[in-house]
């Protein structure tokens, strides 16, 4: 089992999501990520668009799923039927159907497998979010500082308010 610590991400509270509609959450994630990317007037400086305004089809999303082995959370899917990708700001970035396509990875951890999903770069660059495929917890590795593998969020939407709510 890997041990997961608190020593650089702090820990966060959540409670002000507690008991939200998993369809609310991920309306107030993306009214919060279009009002980030308009502040930092982002956009002008991306290839293609920070919010994609579709979300990905049943079989696209059934094609990810089968890519991590039928382990892609539920509430992962339902961000994904909503909207295909998110680029919050440059080293912010959450994965999914046309941009960072999320993975499995085994080689973070021995023996443990987990989702890469998001760039997260707080704390130096090429960090990364990853959900625990056992506990669906999100962790984040900062592998200059360790590697340290970091408590973020209870789960993926958790992790993507989290991201969204949080001061860079």
């Amino acid at each position: 089992m890997t041990a997961y610590t608190n020593l650089i991400v702090p820990v966060h509270d959540f409670s002000p999501i507690s008991g939200i509609a998993q369809d609310e959450l991920i309306r107030l994630i993306m009214k919060r990520a279009k009002y980030l990317i308009a502040i930092a007037d982002y956009q002008p400086h991306c290839d293609i668009p920070c919010m994609p305004t579709s979300g990905g089809t049943p079989e696209e999303i059934s094609a990810l799923n089968a890519e991590v082995n039928g382990r892609l959370p539920n509430d992962y899917a339902a961000f994904l039927r909503t909207c295909r990708y998110l680029i919050i700001s440059q080293g912010f970035e959450i994965g999914g159907l046309d941009l960072g396509r999320p993975w499995l990875s085994d080689r973070h951890c021995k023996g443990k497998e987990f989702i890469i999903f998001a760039c997260y770069c707080r704390f130096a660059d090429s960090d990364q979010l990853m959900i625990d495929t056992d506990s669906g917890e999100v962790i984040a590795y900062l592998h200059e500082l360790g590697p340290l593998f970091e408590r973020y969020a209870p789960n993926f939407l958790a992790a993507v308010w989290r991201m969204v709510t949080e001061t860079f």
